[in-house]
């Protein structure tokens, strides 16, 4: 069985979602149940609390302001026929940044509103991070791939799935929180994936690492990057120093910890 999991905050779009579900090609209560969750510190915490009473050996985890398919629990669970896979995201199409639709089409990024995993697996590795032991907890930021990416070093890259045969709708613009304090502590529990996947499509990233990396190996390679993101009018250098030293600021007051 396939538990279908939705943090929701109970937005008008969540209506859609569930019009979507009802429409699927596998049998309700026979296939799949669907748990919604608005409670706990944040999204995160809502989809753990979802996963204890989760009855299904698969979990697939929806946002509120997404939409699926006919098709999407049918195509997961061929997919998940295959035992060594553990974890899997598709793609996400939909208009993000309110400048149009787009595919986000990105093996290895673990977006959360794609994400399926074997609860078994999901419960040993300690579900979603939902504090980072921060005061005060984020709302939410990285949780989706620091999941895949313990995951991947916990179960091996071979138990991961990137279905690009399945999509997942997100029409509605995001609405996530970018927090350096997870950012921070992200990266640090992750480099070498950081540097690889995510720095060269990331500017924020990018200056936080300038400010808080000592090796300056890294620094001179981010930096290349940086160069790249200011020729292509992503940002201005002006911009990348003001960050940078707020950024330092916070290393210095002791909000982003060495």
């Amino acid at each position: 069985m396939i538990s279908v999991i939705v943090a929701t905050k109970k937005r008008p779009s969540l209506q859609r979602l569930l019009d979507s579900l009802r429409q699927q090609t596998l049998a309700y209560n026979e296939s799949w149940e669907l748990l919604t969750r608005d409670d706990g510190i944040n999204e995160y915490d809502a989809r753990n609390r979802a996963a204890k009473e989760a009855r299904g050996e698969i979990i697939a985890f929806l946002d509120d302001d997404t939409w699926v398919d006919e098709d999407y629990l049918e195509k997961g669970l061929k997919h998940f026929r295959d035992e060594k896979i553990v974890i899997m995201d598709c793609n996400l199409e939909g208009n993000f940044f309110g400048h149009g639709n787009m595919v986000i089409d990105k093996a290895g990024w673990g977006i959360g509103a794609t994400l399926w995993v074997r609860k078994k697996q999901f419960m040993e590795i300690g579900m979603f991070e939902v504090t980072w032991h921060l005061d005060p907890p984020p709302r939410g930021w990285r949780g989706d791939t620091d999941l895949l990416w313990r995951m991947l070093d916990r179960y091996g890259e071979d138990s991961y799935l990137h279905a690009d045969d399945m999509v997942v709708h997100h029409p509605l613009p995001g609405g996530s929180s970018w927090d350096p304090r997870v950012e921070y502590l992200f990266y640090m529990r992750h480099k070498e994936r950081c540097i690889r996947m995510f720095v060269p499509v990331d500017p924020r990233l990018c200056q936080l690492i300038l400010a808080v990396e000592d090796d300056n190996r890294i620094k001179e390679q981010v930096m290349k990057q940086v160069e790249a993101f200011i020729r292509n009018g992503v940002i201005t250098m002006k911009q990348v120093n003001y960050s940078v030293e707020e950024l330092k600021k916070l290393v210095n007051k002791n909000v982003l910890a060495l």
